[in-house]
């Protein structure tokens, strides 16, 4: 009965060794290799058996100890060899990972000497069509906008880091040159119009004072850019990186500016009728003298930006961060800052008529950590509005000045 359970035993124990190891691929053996494998793998399956049945109980019931030390051994044997195969498979591992990556590295040069040829192509076909009094044909437009769809973008060093998203510097040389050659205005605007330059990678690049409305910049690199007086009403600026620009005097009105990325940036002075700055990262933004109105910023991230003097007259800033803003002498009239974040900003001198508001806003300010919250609560009273049927009205809240009889 002994003899019995020490052999069931031992077939459990390596039918689990067996299952974790073949679950687990150790140790890898590569296919050709095999037959060789099962084959030395069935002889000692059956030479266990014949041990187990014939001389292995024996033994280890005559010295149970001995052999427990020599199982001991094998397994601490196993283990060693185990081990030894992982690093070896790490090393390969590794080893085809640098294989990789000077694959792909010969792979982005052969790419990047490609896009150059053709951005070469570009160039020189503009060249050739703007002798003639700097006109651009529209066969001529068609061809760059065809061709310039082909410029891949891949990831770009600034400075000693990579950045996150992938970008075509061929797409940005191509702008520069555009600009440099004085090109027609009605030909300008057709190339604006048919060519996009979404992903355009321009660090630093100098358009200051550039006529670039209705251009598709859409997630293009122009950080620290320089861009004063720059014209980009009516322009595609979505997910583009704008951090740390100067874009004193700037025009953007009616521009896509969903996404974009703002903060540090200097928007002294800057027109910004009616975009679209929908989820913007903006902290620490200059916006001083600009007029924002009618923007749409909700859900923007706009933390210690400064405003003052600023239009923002019917601008929604619904659900948008607002921690620490300067909003002295601001102009909020009819805009909107429904769970939007204001905490410790400075609204006090800013006009506040008719901002749509949450029902307990003058309550929060003491929240907030308002300065001179108590003045305001003084001078400022909830008017509550509604519309619609009885059972489905909408109830709107405006912060109106107090009448007094």
């Amino acid at each position: 009965m002994k003899r019995l359970i020490i052999r069931i035993f031992v077939v459990l124990v390596c039918l689990v060794v067996g299952f974790a190891l073949g679950y687990l691929r150790l140790p890898y053996i590569d296919e050709k290799y095999n037959f060789w494998i099962g084959f030395v793998t069935a002889s000692a399956i059956v030479l266990c058996y014949f041990l187990l049945n014939k001389v292995g109980s024996k033994l280890w019931i005559s010295n149970p100890k001995k052999w427990a030390v020599v199982g001991l051994i094998a397994f601490s044997a196993l283990f060693i060899t185990l081990l030894t195969k992982n690093k070896m498979l790490q090393l390969n591992a590794q080893q085809s990972e640098k294989r990789a990556t000077d694959l792909q590295a010969i792979s982005d040069s052969i790419t990047s000497q490609n896009q150059a040829v053709i951005l070469n192509e570009i160039i020189n076909q503009l060249r050739l069509e703007s002798g003639n009094g700097k006109i651009i044909s529209d066969h001529a437009i068609e061809r760059i906008s065809a061709l310039t769809a082909t410029l891949k973008p891949s990831r770009q060093f600034d400075g000693d880091s990579l950045t996150e998203k992938s970008y075509s510097p061929e797409k940005g040389q191509l702008l520069l040159a555009i600009l440099m050659m004085n090109l027609d205005s009605n030909s300008f605007k057709k190339i604006k119009q048919k060519v996009s330059f979404a992903q355009a990678y321009l660090p630093r690049a100098n358009l200051q004072k550039m006529d670039l409305s209705g251009i598709d910049l859409s997630n293009s690199y122009l950080k620290s850019a320089e861009m004063d007086e720059v014209n980009l009403s009516g322009s595609n600026l979505k997910e583009a990186n704008i951090w740390g620009a100067n874009l004193r005097q700037s025009v953007f009105d009616s521009s896509n500016m969903n996404r974009c990325i703002l903060s540090w940036s200097n928007l002294e002075y800057s027109s910004l009728i009616g975009c679209n700055m929908n989820a913007a990262e903006s902290e620490n933004t200059n916006f001083t003298f600009s007029n924002v109105s009618l923007a749409k910023a909700s859900f923007s991230n706009l933390n210690y930006s400064n405003f003052s003097y600023a239009q923002l007259k019917g601008a929604n800033l619904d659900w948008s961060k607002l921690k620490m803003v300067n909003f002295d002498k601001t102009d909020l009239s009819s805009s909107s800052i429904i769970n939007a974040d204001i905490s410790h900003s400075n609204i006090f001198s800013a006009i506040l008529n008719e901002i749509q508001v949450n029902k307990s806003w003058l309550e929060d300010l003491c929240k907030w950590e308002i300065s001179n919250s108590e003045q305001i609560q003084q001078e400022y009273q909830i008017r509550t509005d509604s519309s619609g049927p009885e059972k489905e009205r909408l109830f709107k809240y405006f912060l109106v000045p107090k009448t007094f009889q």
